[in-house]
C-alpha cells in the first residue's frame, strides 16, 4: 500500500505542475479568441454533465482493463484535447468537442486516482495521507501560475499548452510501476439512492464546495482578467493561493487526525465567507494578492478534513462505487454555479457573494 501512495504522490505532483501552468488560463484563452462569457459558462456546463456520464464509462473500462490502461487512454483524450486547444482558432467549431474531451480525460484520470488512494490509505492516518497528497502538488505548483502567465505574455497560449502537455504526459509514468490493482465496480441506481440517503450531510457539503471551488478556480480569474486586462495578475493570484495552501496543509493534516476535523471545517467556512465578502469590495491587485494568501490558509481548514471524510466514507462503503457516486453532488454543484453565472454574466462579481453565502451554509450542516 505504501508504494501505491508514493506513486500517487509523484503522479499528482507532476499533474499539479501541468495544472498550475494551464488551469486558470483556459477560459481566458477562450475570451481572447472572441468567445463570450456565456459561451465559457455553457462550455463548463457541458463539461460537467459529460464528466458525470464519463465517470461511469471510466469505471467500466477500468473494471475490465485495469487502471494502467485507463490512464493510458486518458493520455489519448488529453493529447486530442490539447491539439484542439492549440488549433482552436483554425477549428472554432471544435469548442464543445474540447469540452467533451476535457471531460473524458478528467474522468479517466480522477477515477483511478481516487480509488487507488482510498484503498492505499490507513484508516487512522487518512488526514495525514490526504495532506501529503494535497501539499506536495500545491507546493510544486506554487509558482507555476506565475510562470504560466509569463509564458503566455511572452510567447502566447500555444507555447503554454506545449509545456503543460509535457508535464501531463509525464504524470502517467509513476502509475506504470505500482503493479496490478484490483478494480471491482458494482454501482447501480439502487446503490446511488442508498448512498444519497446514507451520506446526506456529505452530499450537501460536496455540492456547496464544488460550486464555490469553481468560483475560486475560474470565475475569480475571469473577473480579474476582465478587470485588469492582465494575465500576470491572474497568474499572481493563483500563485499566492497555492503558496498559502501549501504552507498550511501539512500542519492541518497532522492536527485533523486528532478528531478536530469538524471544528476546522466550520472555522474554515466562516473564514472563507469573510474572504469572499472582502474580495467583493476589493479594487486593487494588491488586495486580491493578499486575500489569495489568506484564502490559501483558510481553504486548507476545509479541504483537508473534508477530503479525509471522502476517503473514510469510501473505505467504509464500497470504494469504487462511492467514488462514482461522489461525482453526482460535484456535478450538481458546478452546474448550478454556472447556471447562476449565466444569470449574472454582466456582473460576475456577485458570484463572490454567492460563494460567501455557500460557505456560511456549511457551518450549519
Amino acid at each position: 500500500m505504501k508504494h501505491w501512495r508514493r506513486a500517487l504522490y509523484l503522479m499528482q505532483t507532476i499533474e499539479g505542475l501541468a495544472g498550475g501552468l494551464i488551469g486558470v488560463f483556459i477560459p481566458i484563452y477562450f475570451l481572447t479568441l472572441g468567445y463570450g462569457l456565456r459561451d465559457v459558462f455553457y462550455f463548463f456546463i457541458v463539461n460537467n454533465l459529460a464528466i458525470l456520464v464519463l465517470f461511469l464509462v471510466a469505471a467500466a473500462f477500468a473494471h475490465r482493463f485495469g487502471f494502467a490502461k485507463t490512464i493510458g487512454l486518458r493520455l489519448l483524450f488529453l493529447s486530442a484535447n490539447l491539439f484542439l486547444l492549440f488549433n482552436l482558432k483554425a477549428y472554432p467549431n471544435a469548442f464543445y468537442l474540447i469540452s467533451l474531451l476535457s471531460a473524458a480525460e478528467i474522468a479517466f484520470y480522477w477515477f483511478p486516482l481516487h480509488v487507488i488512494f482510498a484503498k492505499a490509505t490507513d484508516h487512522d492516518k487518512v488526514d495525514e495521507h490526504v495532506s501529503n497528497l494535497m501539499a506536495l502538488p500545491a507546493l510544486a505548483k506554487a509558482l507555476l501560475p506565475f510562470f504560466g502567465a509569463t509564458i503566455t505574455a511572452l510567447f502566447g497560449f500555444k507555447a503554454l499548452f506545449v509545456v503543460a502537455g509535457v508535464f501531463y504526459m509525464a504524470s502517467a509514468v509513476p502509475l506504470l510501476f505500482v503493479g496490478h490493482i484490483p478494480v471491482d465496480v458494482k454501482i447501480s441506481g439502487a446503490k446511488i439512492i442508498e448512498y444519497v440517503k446514507r451520506f446526506k450531510k456529505y452530499f450537501a457539503i460536496e455540492t456547496l464546495l464544488s460550486a464555490v471551488g469553481e468560483v475560486e478556480g475560474y470565475l475569480l480569474p475571469i473577473f480579474l482578467f476582465l478587470l485588469f486586462k492582465d494575465v500576470m495578475a491572474v497568474g499572481a493570484v493563483a500563485t499566492y493561493l497555492s503558496l498559502g495552501s501549501a504552507l498550511f496543509t501539512m500542519i492541518i493534516g497532522k492536527y485533523s487526525n486528532h478528531g478536530n476535523g469538524r471544528a476546522f471545517l466550520r472555522a474554515g467556512a466562516l473564514s472563507m465567507a469573510l474572504v469572499w465578502l472582502a474580495r467583493f469590495t476589493a479594487e486593487t491587485q494588491t488586495a486580491f494578492y493578499l486575500l489569495s494568501v489568506v484564502a490559501g490558509f483558510c481553504g486548507v481548514l476545509i479541504s483537508v478534513p473534508f477530503s479525509s471524510m471522502i476517503y473514510r466514507n469510501a473505505k467504509d462503503s464500497h470504494v469504487e462505487d462511492f467514488i462514482i457516486f461522489r461525482e453526482l453532488p460535484i456535478s450538481l454543484g458546478r452546474i448550478a454555479l454556472y447556471l447562476l453565472a449565466l444569470l449574472i454574466a454582466s456582473s460576475i462579481k456577485w458570484s463572490f457573494v454567492a460563494a460567501a453565502v455557500a460557505y456560511l451554509a456549511l457551518i450549519f450542516i
